[in-house]
């Protein structure tokens, strides 16, 4: 055919080319997001799954995951107010109930459903702890908080923090801690006009957002806590890392980070509200903070 014996091979190198130039931009967004898999380094290349998942077995990368530890809390006895949240559970399957349910509804930006908890860091032999107000709609952290106790006052200068950035949801809910039930919290979301709603008891997963949330910044930070030398340090990762899920880190439900998709959606009119930033001055007056 008049071909030259080295013409058969020209393919070959050129896919070779390729996919050592593509191999070493893979690893360099790896190296940025060491916590990001397949379906999130494609987003970020723009690639195809397929072709991410294979360049991934070729160069050996994979998610940084590290092993979970459960902290296991007992349901407060206090009287707590009902889930809000059950009218929008669907199930996956009407014919089939035992396949459980699906909370996509919970995420309509219209609804303005928050969700609290926190969570407890092992550091230098005591525990500290995190606590976080996100919304489900835009998978955003609204506000948080750190601190040496897990006492009302952490969860609600969590809320506070939200509160002074963002205008209050209609519906805050929580896993019916003891904190969450106080009667600071409470007033706090009484005189904010903020609906309550609680999980019952021993059933974290009624609150899987938050539960996810955590997960994942367990998963992303626990390396790193052994790294700082005193509690302000620590304090400074957790913000770093609060920017990082906010600003940079892709969501997998949203195909984008979640300050992108918050911005989209007010640009759609969809988190439009009438409800509005107050005074927090006086409010801390009156519950006492």
């Amino acid at each position: 055919m008049n071909l030259s014996r080295s013409s058969l091979y020209q393919e070959y190198e050129k896919m070779a080319l390729r996919n050592e130039r593509d191999a070493e931009l893979l690893r360099v967004v790896h190296d940025a997001n060491p916590y990001y898999g397949v379906r999130r380094l494609a987003i970020k290349l723009k690639w195809s799954e397929g072709k991410t998942r294979r360049l991934c077995r070729l160069t050996e990368i994979s998610a940084k995951r590290t092993k979970k530890h459960r902290n296991n809390r007992s349901a407060s006895e206090i009287d707590a107010p009902p889930n809000l949240l059950k009218e929008y559970w669907q199930l996956k399957d009407e014919a089939h109930p035992e396949k459980g349910y699906t909370f996509i509804k919970l995420a309509n930006p219209k609804l303005n459903i928050w969700i609290q908890d926190f969570t407890y860091i092992w550091f230098k032999g005591r525990f500290y702890y995190f606590a976080a107000t996100n919304s489900i709609a835009t998978r955003q952290v609204m506000g948080w908080n750190f601190g040496y106790y897990h006492t009302a006052d952490l969860i609600c200068d969590s809320l506070f923090d939200a509160l002074e950035k963002h205008a209050g949801p209609k519906i805050l809910h929580n896993d019916r801690g003891s904190e969450y039930m106080s009667e600071k919290h409470y007033k706090l979301c009484n005189l904010a006009n903020i609906k309550m709603s609680a999980s019952s008891p021993g059933s974290p997963w009624q609150n899987g957002f938050m539960e996810s949330f955590f997960s994942t910044f367990k998963s992303e930070m626990r390396d790193k806590f052994c790294t700082a030398n005193n509690p302000a340090e620590l304090y400074e990762m957790i913000a770093q890392w609060v920017y990082y899920y906010n600003h940079e880190r892709i969501h997998t439900a949203l195909k984008m980070t979640p300050d992108e998709y918050a911005e989209e959606v007010l640009l759609d009119g969809d988190l439009a509200s009438s409800r509005t930033l107050f005074s927090l001055d006086k409010v801390r007056g009156k519950i006492g903070a």
